[in-house]
């Protein structure tokens, strides 16, 4: 399909998974960083290399990651999916100002 369409962020977003599930970390960070290029809005490619991140032990870009998701589903609604990742922000990071403010807005 990617030498069809190269474009296609959801046939890329099913390799970097692949990938993932391989252990071929920097394939998957490469293949869900191109995702994002092409469709900037897929909040689950930012949650996926958000664990690409945290496998790599870097802590500040997994959150950079997940915070880009969290800012999608507020903008589109997904309550449940704020909450969510923002309590794994802050496992994390237990001093995130911003998944704080997250779940001060939904409790």
């Amino acid at each position: 399909m990617l030498k069809i369409e190269p474009e296609n962020y959801q046939a890329l977003f099913y390799k970097a998974n692949c990938f993932l599930f391989l252990e071929k970390i920097d394939s998957a960070e490469f293949c869900y960083k191109k995702v994002l290029n092409i469709n900037p809005n897929y909040a689950r490619a930012n949650l996926n290399l958000a664990e690409v991140y945290l496998i790599k032990g870097d802590k500040q870009n997994a959150i950079k990651q997940y915070i880009d998701a969290i800012e999608l589903f507020h903008k589109n609604n997904f309550n449940e999916e704020v909450i969510l990742y923002s309590k794994r922000v802050l496992e994390i990071d237990p001093n995130n100002k911003i998944s704080k403010k997250y779940l001060e807005l939904y409790n």
